[in-house]
């Protein structure tokens, strides 16, 4: 399996976590402190908070598509993927689909793939003048 197939593999194994939010294995994923950046801000969470933001939610992740996938190593053990994704989502019962364009950066440790840096960009204007 190449390198891009098995970050794009463990990925999706991230956004599967999320769907059937299943804390285990996104806190297996995960980092011990990651960052992860967003509409709502930039936040360094460690497991206990991912844990906690699964079993909290107020949004249900019902499908998701990646579109446009792109991999670059930077060294043996640290990855970038970067990738269009279309969600459909539910917050607070209402149903929601979007696109938005997403990166996480992958490090390898002791033979394990855990996410350091996720980010999350909604499509929009790049000036923001769909927002006026």
């Amino acid at each position: 399996m190449s390198l891009a197939d098995e970050i794009t593999a463990i990925e999706r194994q991230f956004w599967d976590a999320m769907k059937t939010r299943n804390a285990d294995a996104a806190a297996r994923l995960t980092s011990d402190q990651s960052v992860i950046a967003g509409a709502s801000g930039v936040a360094v969470i460690d497991l206990a908070m991912m844990t906690q933001m699964l079993s909290g939610a107020t949004w249900e992740l019902e499908a998701y598509e990646f579109e446009d996938i792109h991999v670059q190593e930077l060294d043996a053990n640290t990855a970038i993927i970067g990738y269009k994704v279309t969600e459909q989502i539910s917050v607070e019962g209402a149903p929601l689909s979007f696109t938005a364009f997403d990166t996480s950066v992958w490090r390898r440790r002791e033979g394990r793939w855990t996410c350091v840096l996720h980010t999350e960009s909604l499509q929009s204007d790049p000036f923001g003048r769909d927002k006026r």
